[in-house]
């Protein structure tokens, strides 16, 4: 294998039965702009038993710097990531999905800006899923965790499912991981990858860079993970789908200094929020007689987390304003739905309260 060149990149392929996938994905690494020498491409199989190993050799007889790993026996998708951290050499890591592809984008630009200011953990880039750019804000810049994660919980319009950002969306200093041992949780299998990231931050001083390019192309198909615990309905598992946004969110208000009782309010607002649009969807199907496909059981179960969120703040004997709850939601909804019809003007959301402004140089 070719000699890493200091400071450069792993690319951190966690795969089980992915072999049909991972032509395309290595296709998609040229997106990237760098040379065989700048990076390497690190394969850790769960114990497959599809063509993966064929696929993996002839990729090999192309390429010098692909490092494959198959365990023994299946560990779980998440001791799989882990396994990705533990056999990493770059000093820069990007974990990838075998279902996702890169995108045209200048990587090398944003880790020399890491390699030039120590201060800041890592990169948060803009991710493409379903038709949307993630989170698409309109300021590049440093950005301070505990600021960041205070708008996103306490302020409604920015409240949302993904924080910090998907796990496909940053770049990572593997060196801040291995001395925090910064590890993937079992217990939140869902969400584990926002904690991972905000932890690494929170470990580096703070803060983190945002650039507004689109990295990777994240897709949802029927042989994802995501597919069977946000789509398909005959599989719905609340704990994996709600359980772990609660658990997730409470460490990661931990790790911005918000109070429980505010994480509490955060999330009954966003499920009230989803429990208005289920009713805005009925609505407007009983007026229009047609019907709103509902691409994600979000929507149709939250009022199933908001019964719980309520029975945790009964518990914790945590006083909650149900009726500012449900006008805050109610404003949102309202807001999300304008938007939707293009009569909101505002497409991309403003972090120039709390960005500090900088140059990618």
């Amino acid at each position: 294998m070719s000699q890493l060149v200091k400071g450069l990149l792993t690319i951190g392929i966690p795969t089980y039965n992915g072999g049909d996938n991972l032509a395309d994905l290595f296709s998609s690494i040229k997106n990237l702009g760098l040379s065989e020498n700048e990076y390497e491409i690190l394969v850790v199989d769960n114990c497959s038993n599809d063509n993966t190993d064929t696929v993996i050799e002839q990729f090999k007889a192309q390429v010098s710097n692909l490092n494959y790993y198959k365990n023994g026996n299946n560990i779980g998708r998440i001791e799989n990531w882990n396994k990705v951290i533990e056999l990493t050499r770059g000093d820069y890591l990007i974990i990838m999905n075998v279902n996702d592809r890169f995108l045209n984008f200048d990587v090398k630009k944003h880790i020399q800006y890491l390699e030039h200011h120590p201060e800041i953990s890592m990169v948060l880039t803009d991710i493409k899923f379903e038709g949307h750019i993630y989170p698409n804000w309109l300021e590049s810049g440093v950005i301070n965790l505990e600021a960041y994660l205070k708008k996103t919980f306490l302020d409604p319009e920015y409240l949302e499912f993904h924080s910090v950002g998907v796990l496909h969306q940053h770049i990572f200093r593997t060196k801040l991981i291995i001395d925090h041992n910064i590890r993937f949780d079992v217990q939140i299998p869902r969400t584990t990858d926002r904690v991972f990231t905000a932890e690494i931050v929170k470990s580096g001083g703070g803060m983190f860079y945002y650039s507004p390019q689109i990295m990777v192309s994240w897709h949802i198909n029927k042989n994802r993970y995501h597919y069977n615990v946000h789509i398909k309905p005959a599989d719905f598992n609340f704990s994996e789908l709600w359980i772990n946004e609660y658990k997730a969110n409470v460490q990661l208000a931990n790790l911005g200094n918000i109070s429980y009782k505010d994480v509490l309010k955060s999330q009954l607002i966003l499920a009230s929020f989803f429990m208005q649009v289920k009713q805005l969807r009925a609505l407007k199907n009983k007026i229009f007689k047609a019907q709103t496909p509902t691409k994600g059981m979000e929507v149709p179960t939250a009022s199933i987390f908001y019964a719980y969120l309520k029975t945790m703040a009964e518990f914790n004997e945590v006083s909650i304003n149900y009726y500012a709850v449900k006008a805050i939601a109610l404003w949102r909804t309202v807001s999300w739905y304008m938007r939707s019809i293009n009569l909101y003007k505002k497409n991309k959301r403003s972090l120039k309260d709390i960005i500090k402004l900088v140059e990618l140089v």
